[in-house]
């Protein structure tokens, strides 16, 4: 049977539908808690008493969505366990597929034809491009250099960790370092929702350093508006975090363009011919702040607006990383390392004289 799922007004046509499986043309097209719906009407024919089980599931196919759809994120950072998720190969690289039934020179005429983000999703076969905003790091930010596999990549034991904080009601950590070829390292990342600095490090951000960073020196760069008394204790989230027993110390500075400069200074340089900015593919929100939705809010009349959108958590770790470009600085790093030094105990004189 076919049935139309254009809005989710449709979802009542699912009901009461016994299922073996389902095929969704153009996926793109429709709500993502459509899906939901579906696969809730299958697996229920044929039952048991009539055959053995089988198979069942849904196969949707589609071109590529926007970069921030919420397809995008389904695909991309939050998949669920049980998806398989395939890319078909764009229609002019050498892993072309059914190209022998097509006319000649087809993906060429659809190029000629059509305008440049048409042919980005049409052709190409690559997420599509959001007119909403630009990305901040648009320019610099190159996946396929930037991003390395978690595999690849191991926390030296010798070097110190270093977590990008960032405070709020949606409290943001990154962990990294910057290991002994001058390159910053990003582990993995940490974003919550609706609670405050001493939930977020108590249940979130120890278990992970605990995990991962057990009997290594850590320190934290943050927010240095994290110095700032609370309204309704004389607690700032800077004595919070070091009542925890967290090393923290405040970002050089809180203003936005010499912080968007030091990432953009490391997503230009290199080591060895090598990103001097490294992001594990575990990042995933990271990453798609940095491809998209960390971006200049386009008004109405298509200028760019001067600061960066706050789009959480996107944005919330892209201040984390601009916290920690900001403290590869050689002479920012060694204020730093000098005051995690342990100091010398003073030996006493003993009381009293000779006899």
């Amino acid at each position: 049977m076919l049935i139309p799922l254009d809005t989710k007004a449709d979802q009542q046509r699912l009901l009461s539908l016994n299922l073996t499986g389902a095929w969704v043309s153009e996926f793109r097209e429709i709500q993502t808690d459509l899906l939901d719906a579906l696969s809730g009407r299958l697996g229920r024919f044929p039952s048991k008493a009539i055959a053995k089980p089988t198979w069942f599931g849904i196969i949707a196919e589609s071109n590529p969505p926007d970069e921030d759809s919420e397809w995008y994120t389904k695909l991309e950072i939050e998949r669920p366990p049980n998806w398989a998720f395939f890319r078909q190969p764009g229609g002019l690289t050498k892993e072309a597929e059914n190209v022998e039934n097509l006319p000649d020179d087809y993906y060429q005429n659809l190029l000629s034809n059509n305008n440049t983000d048409w042919s980005h999703i049409h052709v190409h076969a690559n997420y599509g491009k959001s007119l909403g905003g630009q990305a901040v790091f648009r320019a610099s930010f190159k996946p396929d250099f930037h991003i390395v596999e978690a595999e690849k990549l191991e926390i030296i034991e010798a070097m110190p960790v270093m977590v990008g904080q960032d405070f709020g009601r949606t409290p943001a950590s990154l962990l990294g370092q910057i290991d002994n070829r001058g390159r910053l390292v990003i582990h993995d990342e940490l974003i919550s929702e609706d609670m405050g600095i001493e939930q977020f490090a108590t249940t979130l951000l120890r278990p992970q350093l605990h995990a991962r960073c057990m009997g290594m020196k850590i320190f934290m760069v943050a927010d240095p508006k994290g110095r700032d008394k609370s309204q309704t204790n004389e607690d700032s989230p800077f004595d919070v975090l070091r009542r925890l027993g967290f090393d923290v110390y405040a970002a050089p500075t809180n203003n936005i363009d010499p912080r968007l400069r030091a990432v953009e200074q490391l997503l230009l340089h290199q080591v060895d011919g090598g990103p001097q900015l490294i992001i594990s593919d575990k990042c995933g929100w990271l990453i798609q702040g940095m491809k998209y939705w960390y971006r200049y809010r386009r008004k109405q009349t298509g200028i760019l607006e001067d600061k960066p959108e706050k789009t959480h958590p996107w944005s919330d770790l892209a201040d984390c990383l601009q916290y920690m470009a900001m403290s590869t600085n050689a002479n920012y790093l060694g204020k730093v390392m000098e005051a995690m030094r342990p100091k010398p105990k003073k030996i006493s004189p003993p009381l009293g004289g000779w006899t």
